[in-house]
């Protein structure tokens, strides 16, 4: 993946985010989204994401909301729930709303 240019954007070409905290999840539901072969393909590489909107359960330690996605096929929606441990923040809950269909529950990685 190309490095951001600015420290809030997740990506090159991405929207700035609103905190640094933001990216850092933005980047991490980018990443998982693109690993899984079978949502990469249904959604078409290269993937863009719209701006993270917290949906108001933002906590010190817990975030909340949505995540607009697209790809060369299709857009869709991420539902993310994120935890901040050790001052990182880390995905704890990603689904997947492609289109009209139904969410999917997307497996995330164990942290590395």
């Amino acid at each position: 993946r190309e490095v951001a240019s600015h420290p809030r954007r997740a990506s090159r070409l991405g929207p700035i985010q609103s905190s640094e905290a933001h990216a850092s999840i933005v980047r991490e539901v980018l990443d998982v989204l693109q690993s899984d072969p079978a949502l990469s393909q249904s959604l078409g590489p290269p993937l863009r994401e719209g701006r993270l909107v917290s949906d108001g359960k933002l906590a010190g330690t817990a975030l909340a909301g949505n995540l607009q996605v697209a790809g060369t096929k299709a857009a869709g929606v991420a539902a993310i729930q994120a935890i901040k441990d050790a001052e990182v923040w880390r995905l704890s809950s990603l689904s997947l709303q492609v289109g009209g269909g139904q969410p999917v529950s997307v497996p995330l990685r164990p942290p590395q």
